[in-house]
């Protein structure tokens, strides 16, 4: 495969997440796929964990959308820079709908195999700031202001 090829494939993954498309999602994933959403340390594996974690973000951001931003090819590797915004209106793991909007910035570093599917990605993002946006935490006081 070509970096082109390599790019397209993860690119239409993000493109079926902003079609609330399930089935496209999946499509570009291989069967011993595995997930790692750094942040909360959740890993799912295959093919049903790829739908466990479109569902869980589609679920709580109905109306989320991604923008990429940068994408880095070395190898077999993909790096994806993105923006994904929506408002939480469904549950988000233990956090309640907030009905509020976050943006936040993320790095997907995507492994595929020789046929083109995509074996492994591990999502790296601001889960603090996410969560302070939506309202579930209090935002901390600067280091150093004056009470």
């Amino acid at each position: 495969m070509t970096d082109e090829e390599k790019k397209r494939t993860v690119r239409r993954q993000l493109d079926a997440f902003n079609r609330h498309d399930e089935a496209a999602f999946v499509e570009v994933i291989a069967t011993n796929y595995k997930t790692v959403d750094i942040p909360s340390g959740e890993t799912l594996m295959g093919k049903d964990g790829a739908r466990e974690f479109f569902r869980k973000w589609d679920k709580a951001f109905p109306d989320g959308k991604t923008t990429i931003h940068d994408e880095l090819v070395s190898g077999d590797t993909v790096t994806l820079l993105f923006t994904g915004e929506g408002t939480q209106t469904g549950p988000l793991g233990p956090f309640p709908p907030s009905n509020k909007r976050a943006s936040v910035e993320f790095a997907s570093v995507n492994r595929l195999d020789a046929q083109g599917k995509i074996t492994e990605t591990a999502s790296y993002y601001d889960q603090l700031s996410m969560l302070a946006q939506l309202g579930h935490i209090a935002i901390p006081a600067a280091a150093g202001s004056r009470r």
